[in-house]
């Protein structure tokens, strides 16, 4: 039995194009909502660095508005 790589993106335009079984959908499903999830963990922890830690890491106030203003859809 072969397995399948949920979180590994098609390699070929031809693989975009073959459905996949009711369970792979649900788990490609599954997998874009927690990865939506975390990108809102993320930029919820970004908007709470401090002004030293943002520059320590080469980010103005600018790029964090910016980047939390973003959907979680958005990458």
């Amino acid at each position: 039995m072969s397995e399948t790589c949920l979180s590994c993106e098609p390699t070929d335009s031809l693989s975009r194009t073959v459905p996949l079984p009711r369970s792979g959908r649900l788990a490609s499903l599954v997998l874009r909502l927690l990865d939506w999830h975390a990108r809102l963990q993320q930029r919820r922890h970004l908007s709470a660095l401090s002004p030293h830690m943002l520059k320590d890491v080469g980010l103005t106030a600018a790029d964090v508005h910016a980047e939390i203003g973003k959907r979680p859809w958005q990458p």
